[in-house]
């Protein structure tokens, strides 16, 4: 370091760098080498030869514990997410409330279910008066929306989200009376195709209104092992233990 103490550099004064610079011994120089050596063959590797990371294993759940495990993301997600809970809410509400009242109709007009309309009247020759679910519909609605102004809270509002739903599909299934204050929305045609347009888009808002929460059921239902690959195990381990 003779150069470089005096002041020199060894480009200005035509010094070889064996002469200004000194190399450590080869005790000290050999793991820097191994190092380097290493990082290079690595990077000068290509890439189908490289060693890939290793994946986690991932253990399969029982599907016997998925209902539980459904439920608890679900109170995950709605902890997040308290809006998109309350649309999955009115949604499912709406879409189970719109298929029951399809089954009851179609059960009670094909007389395939002990079952009859709700009538007034009619005692004394005169025409019975037919109370239609829309009448129910209306009446639901009307007390959810006076229940929403007299409390906001976001429970309160969990709560009202079925009935809500409810008195909206009772509305809508007879959405003919609205304009036509007569009951024969039966005899337009395609009254089957109607009905699977109106379920299949309120089981697509339900999708497109809680995707976080079915981002999650997705992952449990995936983790699930299949009940034959259970007993596989079970059976294997028995056989080994025996």
């Amino acid at each position: 370091m003779a150069a470089l103490s005096a002041g020199r550099h060894p480009a200005l004064t035509g010094d070889s760098p064996d002469q200004v610079f000194r190399v450590p011994p080869d005790g000290l120089l050999s793991p820097c080498v191994a190092c380097y050596t290493a990082a290079k063959r690595t990077y000068d590797a290509p890439m189908s030869m490289r060693p890939l990371p290793a994946e986690p294993h991932e253990e399969r759940s029982s599907i016997w514990s998925l209902p539980a495990r459904l439920r608890m993301r679900y109170r995950e997600a709605a902890a997040e997410r308290p809006d998109e809970e309350i649309n999955l809410r009115v949604l499912t509400s709406f879409v189970g409330t719109f298929a029951t009242v399809r089954i009851i109709t179609h059960g009670i007009r094909g007389n395939w279910l002990p079952l009859k309309n709700i009538e007034l009247g009619g005692k004394r020759g005169s025409h019975p008066l037919h109370i239609h679910h829309l009448v129910w519909g209306i009446l639901t609605l009307t007390g959810c929306g006076y229940m929403t102004l007299l409390r906001s809270e976001h429970r309160w509002r969990r709560w009202l989200a079925l009935p809500y739903g409810a008195g909206a599909a009772l509305t809508f299934d007879e959405f003919a009376l609205w304009l036509r204050l007569e009951d024969d929305y039966w005899s337009s045609q395609g009254r089957a195709s109607v009905d699977a347009v109106v379920l299949l888009s309120a089981v697509f808002g339900m999708a497109v209104a809680a995707p976080s929460f079915w981002q999650r059921i997705f992952d449990e239902v995936v983790k699930t092992a299949s009940p034959a690959r259970l007993s596989g195990k079970i059976r294997k381990s028995t056989t080994q233990s025996a």
